[in-house]
């Protein structure tokens, strides 16, 4: 017996061992985690920038939102948009040292190395407590340490084959990787959760609300799984105390409190978020084709899972194991949520078909199950059958089918060759150096981001890699119209370019693109999109060509007739000359025309100002966010958010 349970903590060992080295690899290793670059892959980019960002407003307001004047024509950032930086955002602001990207790397590397970890501490706790039901040697066939040990290894094979062949690698190399975290990190949380529920103990009652108060900091969907898996857990225990009532309440409070320093102005900054889909993926629209891609091009650890789970699910029921019946409605809820909400266009800004993670995460538990019933049966019977005799031999094939197709990417990374870019190309290089030798750092600029979801039809010069967040990091008080993301979900969303789309246009004449022009007060255009760069050329006593360029990028100077006339003003109306920084803006030699000096950003109603100025929110078609309008404004004016 001790054999085999060591035979089954090797195997477990060498799974986590072996993900936590592919994860060194998958961040650089110690060439591109100590390099002064952060990771240059798509979400990664501009959650380190939110991360910089955001560390400013924590230490000037104790919340992570604040007045973003870089993006969009300045901006109420809060959880809202992103919804998954506060974790990065933290970690920046704790460290607070010299060093931001390799410490952002650092958080990249752990959080993904940790997942196997989570998944073993929390297979250990269910399947050996002596509670669990399902697996109780009183109740079922389930009775021996073989049958425990092997049901923890098993769920552990299942989480890392299913993580290394779809999605979950795949957030990980995006850079969603709060969200892939939260799936391991909610699930242990919830089995300690069920297990002090019925032990009672104040240091697992204690460990359980704080794992939960940090899942809900981690990634926002926590709390649209952990609220189901917590009422469940609590409505099945079969007697009630007091005690649990008020645990249960205390668990509630104290996720608000600890939250509550991004929670408060998510809430008063509700009305800042775009009513309508912005184009984003994740809503599986097609749930039966889908559903057929189970048998067709989806790995095998997929439809193992999907077969498997409510067979576990099933058994776990049947046994009334209290433990598990939280896990089990997630597991259900997530199903659901994720494939059939595709239905409901309405469903599209919540993103559903992404909690398909949690359902293939979670459903390894009893999956696991299952698969060892399922063995058990096949093999302890006395007098085999010839089903029996045929399909033992087929049950370790079953578990490389499971395996195999994990091997491939695990071995790529393990060698070396990682999707995640940690260092600018040379083309990339090149421009970011002209951008720094021709524009002055205080200019705002037109800079045309591109969607991957339409590469083939359009050219993209830039692969997975995303620029734009980084220009106010290498050239602070840089403004850029574009960026940081083509799909914010915010009423903002509309001071965008990208794709050859200038602010919600495909096609536009010169006077367009003057007004446009004066009205954010542009100064730059860095484009590489064909129409876009065409109709640059065609303008050359409007646009300026800058020389030496890297193809197929082109960078231009404007200067209108405004411009020429009054080259230092930066007002839409009167005069004003402007001066930004992460949270604020500098006002200076203001000069009311009618009274009012109106200024090229994006009002807020929490914005205040210093000296107290009258505050009016001023319309421009076509944009539909009013622009900040001051009234009989002394010479000089600091502007910023102050929610309290």
């Amino acid at each position: 017996m001790k054999r085999f349970f060591s035979l089954h903590f090797a195997l477990c060992l060498f799974l986590a061992s072996t993900h936590t080295l592919a994860c060194w690899q998958l961040t650089g290793g110690s060439k591109g985690l100590f390099s002064p670059f952060p990771l240059l892959n798509d979400d990664h980019t501009f959650n380190y920038y939110y991360a910089n960002l955001t560390r400013h407003f924590l230490l000037k307001t104790g919340t992570t939102a604040g007045y973003d004047p870089h993006f969009m024509a300045g901006y109420a950032k809060s959880i809202l948009f992103p919804s998954s930086s506060t974790l990065p955002e933290v970690i920046l602001f704790i460290s607070a040292g010299k060093y931001p990207a390799q410490v952002f790397k650092g958080y990249v590397f752990v959080a993904i190395a940790i997942l196997p970890w989570l998944m073993w501490i929390s297979a250990e706790y269910l399947f050996r407590h002596p509670k669990m039901a399902v697996i109780s040697s009183n109740v079922t066939a389930c009775n021996t340490v073989q049958t425990r040990t092997s049901t923890i290894a098993l769920s552990l094979i299942l989480f890392e084959s299913y993580f290394w062949t779809d999605w979950g690698v795949t957030y990980a190399i995006l850079g969603m990787v709060p969200f892939v975290l939260s799936g391991p990190l909610c699930l242990l949380a919830l089995v300690l959760w069920a297990g002090s529920l019925h032990s009672e103990r104040t240091w697992t009652r204690i460990l359980s609300t704080a794992l939960i108060s940090f899942a809900c900091l981690v990634h926002i969907s926590s709390v649209f799984v952990l609220i189901p898996g917590i009422l469940v857990t609590y409505g099945s225990k079969p007697s009630k105390t007091r005690g649990d009532w008020t645990f249960l309440a205390a668990t509630g409070l104290m996720v608000i409190l600890v939250n509550s320093f991004w929670v408060i102005p998510g809430f008063l900054l509700l009305s800042t978020l775009a009513t309508t889909a912005t184009g984003i993926g994740f809503i599986n629209p097609n749930v039966l084709e889908r559903m057929i891609e189970f048998f067709t091009g989806q790995p095998p650890v997929e439809l193992a899972t999907v077969v498997l789970a409510p067979l576990g699910i099933f058994l776990i029921f049947r046994r009334k194991a209290f433990l598990f019946s939280g896990i089990s409605a997630v597991i259900i809820w997530s199903f659901c949520w994720g494939y059939l909400a595709g239905w409901s266009r309405h469903l599209d800004f919540l993103q559903p078909g992404r909690y398909t993670l949690y359902f293939f995460i979670w459903g390894s538990f009893p999956a696991s199950v299952a698969f060892v019933r399922i063995a058990q049966r096949l093999t302890g019977s006395k007098q085999h059958t010839a089903v029996s005799r045929m399909l033992i031999p087929l049950l370790p094939m079953i578990g490389l089918i499971l395996i195999v197709p994990a091997l491939r990417p695990l071995i790529s990374i393990v060698n070396g060759k990682s999707p995640i870019i940690t260092e600018l190309p040379p083309v990339h290089d090149q421009l970011l150096r002209r951008i720094r030798s021709r524009i002055p750092t205080g200019d705002r600029i037109f800079f045309e981001e591109r969607n991957r979801g339409i590469e083939g039809q359009i050219l993209d010069p830039f692969g997975n890699l995303r620029l734009s967040p980084l220009l106010p990091l290498f050239f602070p008080g840089m403004e850029v119209i574009g960026g940081p993301y083509l799909h914010t979900h915010l009423k903002n969303n509309y001071t965008q370019f990208g794709d050859g789309t200038l602010l919600g246009q495909t096609t536009w004449n010169r006077e367009e693109f003057v007004g446009h022009v004066d009205r954010y007060k542009v100064r730059w255009i860095v484009c590489w999109s064909p129409y876009v760069v065409d109709f640059c050329k065609n303008q050359p006593d409007l646009i300026k060509m800058v020389s030496n360029v890297p193809a197929p990028f082109f960078i231009g100077k404007i200067e209108t007739e405004n411009m020429k006339s009054q080259p230092s003003n930066d007002a839409i109306q009167g005069y004003a000359e402007l001066k930004t920084d992460r949270g604020s803006i500098i006002a200076t030699k203001l000069q009311p025309e009618s009274n009012m000096v109106v200024l090229p950003y994006h009002f807020s109603s929490f914005l205040r100002t210093d000296p107290v100025v009258e505050l009016k929110a001023v319309h421009l078609e076509p944009d539909p966010m009013p622009f900040i309008g001051l009234l009989n404004p002394p010479d000089q004016v600091m502007i910023s958010i102050d929610f309290f």
